[in-house]
């Protein structure tokens, strides 16, 4: 966690020129941070997510953003959280996996899911199964309009890990480093 709020301010410093230490976050009521008031002339948006040894920085031009990050790992009650908090759609095309495809499904779709709500800047106070991410580019957010002009992709974050990215934009271009 310090560690890549470490991050975070190093990457928000070089984009604000603001001093690492110097810059400040508001939090909306999901506890969504953003860049303080003040901080920047331009729109800046950020998420960040952790797992195991691993923490994924996002950071966008004034577009809602969000990112998750999973470590693969047995899930005992996988298929009670597939009940809870996949679509109906979603928990058909799951199910109908073979058994040993279901681990990294359950995660992909899960990061989608959990991006998807971060960016939305609701978080899990929206039931995950009001939305559907099953497939490669077919969001649906309960309003046509509103599910087109996200854009949800997958990140391989590297071996025994899943991530997704989720930005309020289409046609995006994403670059990537490792720090």
């Amino acid at each position: 966690f310090a560690v890549s709020r470490g991050a975070l301010r190093c990457i928000l410093s070089t984009i604000t020129s603001v001093a690492p230490a110097a810059l400040t976050f508001d939090y909306d009521a999901h506890g969504k941070p953003s860049l303080a008031a003040g901080q920047t002339t331009s729109a800046v948006e950020f998420n960040v997510s952790h797992a195991g040894d691993l923490a994924l920085v996002a950071v966008s031009a004034g577009r809602a953003i969000g990112v998750d990050l999973e470590r693969l790992r047995p899930i005992e009650q996988m298929d009670d959280l597939v009940r809870q908090t996949f679509s109906a759609r979603e928990q058909r095309a799951f199910h109908a996996l073979p058994v040993d495809q279901r681990q990294r499904a359950f995660f992909e779709v899960w990061t989608r899911k959990e991006a998807l709500l971060k960016a939305l800047g609701v978080g899990l106070s929206r039931e995950p199964s009001t939305i559907d991410v099953w497939g490669d580019h077919d969001i649906q957010l309960g309003d046509p309009a509103e599910s087109a002009l996200w854009t949800v992709l997958e990140l391989d974050p590297g071996t025994d890990y899943v991530g997704a990215l989720a930005v309020r934009a289409r046609d995006v271009t994403v670059q990537t480093w490792e720090w």
